[in-house]
Order: C-alpha cells, then structure tokens, then sequence
C-alpha cells in the first residue's frame, strides 16, 4: 500500500504539491495618501488641535475658529 502512494506522487507537479498561503488575514492596501492624511489628523488630535474648514489650525479649547468664526464642532 506504501508503494502505490508514491507511484501516485510521481505524477503531480512540484506546483501542485506546494501549499498556497491563506492571505484572507491581511489587510487591503491603503494609499499612501490616506496614510498621510491620517497620520496629520493624529498629530493634531495629541497636540488637541482641530482644522477648519477653512484651512487654519486653532486650538480644540477654543470656542470658534480664529480665521472665519465658524463654531467648534466639539463644543456643539
């Protein structure tokens, strides 16, 4: 019985024999555009800063944007 199992293996390829990893586990490339933008948003979240619509950097304390006067979104 052993030697038939290994008159079978001559036949399959080295392909086939080898495993193919499961890559379902790892995640989807993310752009490094998006990397960019969301390690700028964590850097002003540790400095407690926000950005306006506007463009401007204000502190999150404040009650309104220092530029165009638009009203804190975390003190609404």
């Amino acid at each position: 019985m052993g030697k038939n199992k290994n008159k079978n293996r001559d036949f399959v390829s080295q392909k086939e024999r080898q495993k193919k990893r499961d890559k379902s586990w790892k995640k989807p490339e993310i752009p490094q555009h998006h990397l960019d933008v969301e390690l700028q948003d964590m850097v002003l979240r540790i400095n407690q800063q926000l950005r306006c619509s506007c463009g401007i950097i204000y502190a999150d304390i404040l009650a309104c944007c220092t530029s165009c006067g638009k009203p804190n979104p975390l003190n609404a």
